[in-house]
């Protein structure tokens, strides 16, 4: 099999800020410890918001209350320095229509994260690019305004919310990637 070869540069894609997520969470739930020695947790999404970026390339504004009800069942590899996300959750806008949300990625395990994943007492919040925090959002709405999310590529950047050394949410930044 021969190798792909490119006569020219072809136009990189591009991202686009497209959507910003805010999710409260409850405390963890433990669930014990994997065979890789990482533990298990899950953290119940207890409200939160996603709304339209400032700018987004699409129609319309997307202002969205986040349900209670879904979750973040987080799972840590220590050996591996990750921590893998998986999100699923689901909104409703100002007109009734649902947006159901399945995020998986990973937070790279930093000093500072494992912290704030463990509860530590000196835990502290982290700012956007600060840490390795990313996803990649799929979203499932039957919303005609907002149908362009059923079929676009998001990934977004995170952040984790501490409030007296508790995590209380992540925030999540989403990016379309675009043709260019």
């Amino acid at each position: 099999m021969s190798a792909i070869t490119l006569t020219t540069n072809p136009p990189l894609p591009r991202l686009a800020h497209v959507v910003d997520l805010h999710v409260d969470l409850a405390s963890p739930v433990p669930g014990g410890v994997t065979h890789y020695g990482g533990p298990v947790n899950f953290f119940e999404i207890t409200g939160g918001r996603i709304t339209s970026a400032a700018g987004s390339p699409h129609a319309g504004t997307l202002d969205a209350t986040i349900l209670t009800g879904g979750g973040d069942y987080i799972t840590m590899y220590p050996t591996a320095g990750v921590a893998t996300l998986d999100i699923n959750m689901v909104a409703r806008d100002t007109a009734g229509t649902l947006y159901r949300f399945q995020n998986t990625g990973f937070i790279h395990l930093s000093e500072e994260i494992g912290k704030v994943l463990v509860g530590a007492p000196d835990a502290v919040g982290t700012e956007f690019g600060e840490q390795k925090i990313f996803e990649t959002i799929r979203c499932t709405t039957s919303g005609e305004e907002h149908g362009w999310l059923n079929f676009a590529t998001v990934v977004a950047q995170g952040r984790l919310v501490v409030e007296n050394t508790t995590l209380k949410a992540i925030e999540f930044r989403g990016f379309e990637l675009l043709k260019e």
